[in-house]
């Protein structure tokens, strides 16, 4: 089982310096966890810094290897 916390997810969607590092690990859909709070958390900080359309794209993104795998 793999669990991303929410920064982990914000330094991806950004493209941060360390996306290669939870690439494994967001890779693996069939482990892949994504916790509510975790959205939660992603969603508040994309909506504050960009806009609500890029939360929710962000949002989306997160939830499709949840609606997908499982």
């Amino acid at each position: 089982m793999s669990v991303v916390d929410a920064c982990s997810w914000l330094d991806t969607l950004r493209a941060a310096s360390r996306p290669k590092f939870f690439a494994p690990a967001l890779g693996d859909t069939e482990r892949l966890v994504v916790p509510t709070i975790g959205l939660l958390e992603v969603f508040k900080r994309a909506a504050q810094r960009r806009d609500v359309g890029w939360a929710l794209q962000a949002i989306a993104l997160m939830r499709a290897p949840v609606s997908h795998g499982r």
